[in-house]
């Protein structure tokens, strides 16, 4: 099920002026900052970057879309030369000291 760019213009459009939720109907996973539980699940992935790209602010979207195209070229080079043994841990353990996004301003923060 592939989307067209002028969907997701659409889709972005929308989030730009009222809520959309994008739902996965095979497993009821909806779009959001945490990754679908079922891995192989295009549905899943798609709903989950169709999230990832709405919530980025407007003014970064090029910025996220140049990092994500960059990121699948880097998975498809290692997977060709059979580099690719990333496996996904069940329990992660994740840190972080601050988050940029000023959730009050809706933007991320500039450091001064």
């Amino acid at each position: 099920m592939p989307i067209a760019p002028a969907d997701i213009k659409s889709i972005l459009a929308e989030k730009d002026s009222e809520r959309a939720t994008v739902v996965c109907s095979k497993h009821n996973y909806t779009g959001s900052k945490i990754p679908p539980k079922v891995s192989g699940c295009a549905d899943c992935w798609r709903c989950y970057y169709i999230y990832d790209l709405a919530s980025t602010p407007p003014s970064l979207r090029k910025e996220r879309l140049d990092e994500l195209e960059h990121v699948i070229h880097k998975v498809v080079d290692m997977v060709k030369k059979g580099t690719f043994d990333f496996v996904p841990d069940d329990r992660p353990t994740i840190e972080y000291t601050q988050d940029g996004f000023d959730d009050e301003a809706g933007d991320y923060r500039e450091d001064k």
